[in-house]
Formats: C-alpha cells, sequence, structure tokens
C-alpha cells in the first residue's frame, strides 16, 4: 500500500490490513521524500506477506486510510479500491492460528498436534534453590568445620568482666565487703540498668520520682531511696555509725528494679504486641488463603468448561487468573498456551508455554506445541536447555559439601588444607556461574515475547529509520529501556527500538 501526501510522512502510522481468506503479516515499510524549499512531501509504502488459505479467484476489498488533513482542519478519508487476486493450489503452510488448520485434513501429512489441555494443575516448579536463604546459607555453613578445625589452637579471646549487678549478687556469698564498695557498686547498676546517677538524684531528693518515671513501682523506688540512704550516712556520716545494707539486700534491690525498669517492661509489651500481631495475621490470612484457593478452584472449572465448549477466548482468560495465582504451575501455563492458540491469540500461547518450559525443561509436550508457531523457538533467547531446574544448584551443593568434609577431616588431623580449598573454591565458582546462568534463563527477566509484527526502528523515536518487523510470538531479548521504548535483539543478529506496549515478558510479571 502507498500512501502519499504533504507533511512528514514519515510519521504515519501502518495501515491496519486483514483479508478473511488468508492471514497477513506485516513486512517491510519504505519512505520516499519529495523536498523542496516551500513545502516538504513524499510518499511511503506499506508491505505485508499474505498467506491465503483458500484457492480461487479472491478479492482483496477496499482499504481506508483515515488522516488529518491541516489545511481543512478536520480528518479524512481515503479509500483504494478492490483488488482482484487468483489463488493457485499449493502446499499447506503453517499458520499462526490452529483453528483454522484444525479444519484442514490431510491424511499423507503427520497427525495434528494434541492440543488438549491438562486436567490436574500438577505440582509446583519454581525456580532454582540457587538464590533460596537456606541454600545460600548451607553453602556459607560448610566451610565452619573446616575453620574451625584449621584454628582450634587459636588463643581464646579473654571473657568479658562481670557487670556491677553480677558483682554485687556475687558479694553476698563473698566475705563482706565495705560501705564504700557497696555503695559504689550499687550506683553503677543502677547507671547501667536506667541511665540513672543516683548520687546527684539523692542530693535533689528526686530519686523516687525518677525511679518511677523509669517504671519501678513505688514501694520498691522508696526502698531503694531508703537503702541508699543507709549506704551515704554509712560511707559520709560520722559517730554513731549507720547500719550498712547487705550485699543480698543491695542484690535483691537491683533485681526488683531491672524487673520492673521500663526498658525491662517495654520488651513484654513488644513481645505482647508482636504475639497478638501474629496471631491476628495468622487469623487473618486463613480466610484470606481459602477464599484465593476457592477462586482457583472455580476459575480452573470455568476454564476447562470454556474450552471443552469451545468457548477459547473465555477459557484463555479463566487459566490466566488461575496462573496469577499458581505462577509456579507448568500445567496451568501450558493450559494457557493451549486455549490462547486455539483463539488465535499467538503471542500469549508462545509465553504460556515458554514458562510452562523454563518450569519444566524436559516437558516435551510444551517443547512440541512451542514448534507450532512460525518464529523460531529453539535459537538465541527462546531456546531453553533440557537441562532440570534443580540439577545444576544439586550437583553444586553435593561438590561443595563433600569437599569441605573432607577437607575438614585433614584440618582436624592436623594436615594444611589452603592449597586444596583454594582449589575447590575454585571448581566451584566455575560450577556456580554456570548454575546462575542457567538459572537466569529460567527465570526469563530479560526477555520478552513480540506481541504484534511492527517494524523495527533505528531510534527509539517515531520518526526512526525503520528495520525489518519480526514475527508474532517471536522471543526477544531485552538490552535496554528507554521511557516507553525497548531496545532488543532478535534471532540473526537483528536489533532495533520497539515500542513497550508491544512485548509480553516472560519473567515473573
Amino acid at each position: 500500500m502507498r500512501v502519499e501526501g504533504r507533511g512528514n510522512v514519515a510519521l504515519l502510522p501502518r495501515p491496519r490490513f486483514t483479508v478473511s481468506w488468508g492471514s497477513a503479516v506485516a513486512a517491510d515499510e519504505r519512505v520516499d521524500f519529495d523536498s523542496t524549499p516551500s513545502t516538504l512531501r513524499g510518499a511511503k509504502e506499506f508491505d505485508w506477506l499474505l498467506t491465503p488459505r483458500q484457492m480461487g479467484r479472491r478479492t482483496i476489498p477496499a482499504q481506508r486510510f483515515v488522516y488529518f488533513n491541516p489545511a481543512a482542519r478536520r480528518f479524512e478519508l481515503a479509500t483504494s479500491a478492490a483488488v482482484g487476486v487468483t489463488v493457485a493450489a499449493g502446499d499447506l503452510v503453517t499458520e499462526d492460528s490452529l483453528a483454522a488448520a484444525m479444519a484442514f485434513t490431510d491424511t499423507a501429512s503427520a497427525a495434528p498436534p494434541d492440543l488438549t489441555v491438562r486436567a490436574s494443575m500438577g505440582s509446583a516448579a519454581g525456580h532454582s534453590w540457587l538464590r533460596a536463604p537456606w541454600y545460600v546459607a548451607l553453602l556459607l555453613l560448610a566451610p565452619l568445620p573446616a575453620t574451625v578445625g584449621a584454628f582450634r589452637h587459636r588463643r581464646r579471646r579473654p571473657r568479658r568482666a562481670p557487670g556491677p549487678a553480677r558483682r554485687l549478687r556475687d558479694a553476698a556469698s563473698a566475705p563482706r565487703l565495705d560501705a564504700a564498695a557497696l555503695r559504689r557498686l550499687a550506683h553503677d547498676a543502677l547507671r547501667e540498668r536506667l541511665g540513672l546517677d543516683a548520687g546527684l538524684a539523692l542530693a535533689n531528693e528526686s530519686l523516687v520520682d525518677d525511679l518511677r518515671h523509669e517504671g519501678v513501682t513505688e514501694a520498691t523506688a522508696r526502698k531503694a531511696a531508703l537503702l541508699l540512704q543507709q549506704l551515704d550516712a554509712a560511707v559520709f556520716g560520722g559517730d554513731p555509725p549507720a547500719p550498712v545494707p547487705t550485699a543480698a539486700e543491695l542484690s535483691a534491690l537491683i533485681s526488683a528494679v531491672d524487673a520492673e525498669g521500663r526498658r525491662g517492661g517495654a520488651a513484654r509489651g513488644r513481645r505482647r504486641v508482636a504475639h497478638v500481631l501474629m496471631l491476628v495475621l495468622v487469623c487473618g490470612a486463613t480466610p484470606l488463603l481459602a477464599r484465593q484457593g476457592d477462586d482457583v478452584t472455580k476459575s480452573w472449572a470455568a476454564a476447562h468448561t470454556a474450552f471443552a465448549g469451545r468457548d477459547f477466548e473465555l477459557a484463555e482468560r479463566h487459566f490466566l487468573d488461575v496462573a496469577r495465582l499458581r505462577r509456579d504451575h507448568p500445567n496451568v501455563w501450558a493450559n494457557v498456551g493451549a486455549a490462547a492458540w486455539m483463539a488465535t491469540d499467538t503471542a500469549r500461547a508462545v509465553q504460556g508455554w515458554q514458562r510452562a518450559l523454563r518450569r519444566a525443561p524436559l516437558d516435551r509436550q510444551s517443547r512440541d506445541r512451542l514448534a507450532l508457531a512460525r518464529a523460531v523457538q529453539d535459537r538465541g533467547a527462546a531456546r531453553v536447555p533440557p537441562v532440570p531446574v534443580q540439577l545444576p544448584p544439586l550437583l553444586l551443593l553435593a561438590v561443595w559439601l563433600t569437599g569441605w568434609t573432607l577437607l575438614a577431616r585433614r584440618a582436624w588431623a592436623g594436615q594444611a588444607i589452603a592449597l586444596r580449598s583454594a582449589w575447590l573454591t575454585v571448581g566451584c565458582a566455575a560450577l556456580l556461574i554456570g548454575a546462575a546462568a542457567l538459572d537466569d534463563l529460567q527465570r526469563a527477566t530479560d526477555v520478552a515475547v513480540v506481541l504484534r509484527p511492527e517494524p523495527l526502528r533505528a531510534l527509539p523515536v517515531l520518526g526512526a529509520e525503520l528495520g525489518a518487523a519480526p514475527l508474532t510470538g517471536e522471543v526477544a531479548r531485552i538490552l535496554e529501556r528507554r521511557g516507553a521504548w525497548v531496545h532488543v535483539q532478535l534471532d540473526g543478529q537483528r536489533q532495533g527500538w520497539i515500542a513497550g506496549e508491544l512485548l509480553l515478558s516472560l519473567g515473573d510479571d
């Protein structure tokens, strides 16, 4: 189709082109400018690859193109003439939609693929263990026994000196201390526990109020004031000497202050609040999970009913609802792909089968179904190696744990392990790199499916030079994002910019 006019024709959008007797795939676009000092005009040509499904005399209907006329300041309609074509007999070509292909029967060809949906959701098959907390913890703890064995003769660090409260408690069973030593221990214990200067508080006659402010009961606060006043009188008083409180009395007082103080009470309060919140979360999550499971069951049953009734679009929507809640179930994504393919939604079908295959790489049925798409699914970013998801991390863990177990035996026997541990680390690092590469391939965070065959652009702008158009369902690797534009790389080293809305992510979204 050729569109001519005045203005920047490079910005003209591709018209919508469909015929009832074939499938059309967008191809190249060409722009031809004819500029003069006074005006800018040109033409833009759009190509389609038309694959007929029926032979005989056919008609390409008149095409409509809506454009804005700046001279008249309104939208106008341009219409082309109908074109008659003759379609000769030929071989059957693979189509994007199986719905039309199922009507064709060829006894000489292979049997049509089995596009039944799976009856059960099956078991979950999430991502590999490589980023699981327990897996990382095992890798980090494995060298610990060998390290302890290598440094078992290292000098122990001196024990930390006991605090004033502990020394005051020990003094109750030790030889009797003088009043000055007891006073110093009691004041230090209060300062350590509450940050309170007991001597200054006694001088200001505010000790009882300060202790009450810290959460201590009135009886304990008054007893503390009395005992500390007796200690001051015994240390600084004259004749006759005042009675000196015993270390046991002071230790019991400090224990009571510690139990009633604000920090202890706050900690207990925080624990009670945490327990209440945990109980509320459990009670609130239980009906939510039950309701979610009920929604999944209803959507799963509705999807099967719609598929059996050949309402494939409705089945696709219900299977997608289930997949959003059970994203780690390969069977669910396989059913999404089957329903989408029957509903002529090629991109969503490729997305469903790719996600199913990346979670279960040994699933032969999903791999065979991907071969139905015209876009290549066994090369480049679309290729999924037939390697079980958990095999690389399991192999890495086995080698790592076995190696460090043997090294621990050598270390506890007094033998050197430095060189062997270095070789083990290097070998496992190579295994880790390979496992990480397969993990990234399975997660597919930078891979997407092309939704519609819009031409790639050299720059992320509408007026940029146009390139080849990818096929619907083609898998692209995302190199860069810039606003609404995405820089992608396709099979055959094709690169270019495409609108982000034309891509379906293969990663978790």
